[in-house]
């Protein structure tokens, strides 16, 4: 179960997911400690508002929202990294996406047809894909090497 369908049972009220194995998905909001404005902020988020909106809303600053929805990413152990890079260049590369296919008539084969687009593929495909097993390594690593100590401590 992913995270979009945790949120929707969260609030619908079903039965919390099963728990997440090692290495797959963040925890499910069920498993998660959330306070009442997180909660409010989840909601507003998953019926696709803005931060601005949100603020609005709930009256407060949106520097305030940015806030609770940073906390909620860290809670669901959402990367970051595929976030910034969505954020910084996802506008940038819509608009050039447009203009490459609209120059070449509609011809999508344009995106793979030179040794410079299939490498600028890959790259951007482990710049998306390494930070998440790149990420679930270290907490391993991090999960266990506690657990070590707590056992030593004991």
């Amino acid at each position: 179960m992913g995270l979009w369908d945790a949120v929707k049972n969260f609030f619908k009220g079903d039965e919390p997911a099963p728990a997440a194995k090692p290495g797959g998905a963040g925890p499910s909001a069920a498993e998660v400690d959330l306070t009442r404005r997180e909660r409010q902020i989840l909601q507003l988020v998953s019926r696709g508002l803005s931060s601005k909106e949100i603020a609005a809303e709930l009256g407060v600053s949106p520097k305030t929202v940015e806030f609770h929805r940073s906390n909620l990413l860290r809670k669901f152990d959402v990367p970051l990294v595929p976030i910034i890079l969505g954020t910084l260049l996802g506008n940038a590369m819509e608009n050039n996406l447009r203009r490459a296919v609209t120059i070449d008539n509609g011809n999508w084969f344009t995106l793979f047809d030179s040794p410079l687009a299939l490498t600028l593929w890959v790259i951007a495909i482990i710049g998306f894909v390494l930070p998440l097993i790149v990420g679930a390594r270290v907490k391993s690593g991090m999960h266990a090497r506690r657990d070590e100590e707590g056992a030593i401590s004991d």
